[in-house]
């Protein structure tokens, strides 16, 4: 059942005011207390078990990430310090790219609204405030990591599918099978997430500037995981029609045709910073071994075990 305005004597403006009011203050008031990442080692152990239980082999993995687009209107080119240009994404409709990370409940437990569509989900997760804590060795500890698409980059706190196409029941694809089962949780929150909220899906657009549209997407994660805590039922998802939102891997070629055409979000990217995380000669024999361990955790033979594991690298 949707809500309407049919019988409400109060006019589109006031609404507005009032919506942009109470989502800042569900922001400000509840914000860091429903979405927080695991803040003690008791709850990141009951994290990385929980996902366990999903693939014991992934015993150290305590998140799961992906990013989604949420369809805004057109921002105004009379708006100060908002590029309209960056906000249209590659799927060719004005967007926030958000980035989602969630546990193996489906809890969303961080989560970044505030960047155009045009901008790719590896920059937004260099940029996020996760990452920042990630680095500084806080959060987290050795063998511990989030589970990404292709469209991250590997790090030692992020592990992604073996790149490249690979042969069936070999050791890469058996991999990449397996990551893409437990990081599923992830795409299955953000489903779960836009059937709550239907504000949030691709033919629902969020009729707001951009800050205001950043600040709804947050309180629907927040309400997201209320439903949780007081058991609500979940939605039927079955009939939704998400074509389009989620934010695919773009080539480097793509990227680079982005960044010409729009010369990047003013403000958001810094001068020289690439949207992707390259692969230099120098990093290739720490990505080799950082494979190599992932491949052993899931019991897959390397190269120099008779296997095939750096076929793609």
């Amino acid at each position: 059942m949707l809500a309407t305005d049919e019988h409400l004597a109060t006019s589109q403006s006031s609404i507005s005011r009032c919506i942009r009011a109470v989502a800042q203050a569900i922001v400000d008031c509840l914000g860091e207390e429903w979405i927080s990442f695991p803040p003690t080692r008791a709850a990141v152990d009951a994290t990385k078990a929980a996902f366990a239980r999903l693939d014991d082999r992934f015993d150290g993995c305590i998140g799961c990430v992906d990013g989604t687009l949420i369809v805004i209107q057109a921002p105004s080119s009379n708006e100060p310090d908002i590029n309209k240009a960056a906000h249209f994404c590659r799927k060719r409709f004005y967007a926030l790219n958000t980035m989602v990370v969630c546990d193996a409940e489906k809890r969303i437990t961080a989560l970044d609204p505030t960047f155009p569509g045009s901008v790719h989900d590896s920059f937004v997760w260099k940029a996020s405030s996760l990452h920042e804590e990630f680095v500084g060795g806080r959060l987290i500890r050795p063998g511990e990591y989030l589970l990404g698409d292709s469209g991250y980059p590997l790090e030692p706190w992020i592990v992604t599918p073996v790149p490249g196409d690979h042969a069936a029941r070999t050791p890469a694809a058996r991999f990449n099978t397996a990551h893409a089962s437990v990081r599923s949780v992830v795409e299955r929150c953000i489903g779960l997430l836009k059937a709550r909220f239907r504000c949030l899906q691709r033919y629902r657009t969020l009729h707001y500037a951009p800050i205001t549209a950043s600040a709804i997407v947050a309180v629907c994660a927040v309400l997201h995981n209320l439903c949780f805590h007081y058991e609500c039922p979940e939605p039927d998802t079955t009939g939704d029609d998400e074509e389009g939102t989620s934010v695919e891997e773009s080539t480097d070629d793509e990227e680079g045709a982005n960044a010409e055409e729009w010369g990047g979000p003013a403000g958001m990217i810094p001068a020289g910073t690439a949207h992707t995380t390259k692969i230099t000669p120098a990093k290739q024999s720490t990505v080799a071994n950082h494979v190599r361990s992932n491949l052993n955790r899931l019991n897959c033979p390397t190269n120099e075990q008779g296997g095939n594991a750096n076929q793609a690298m």
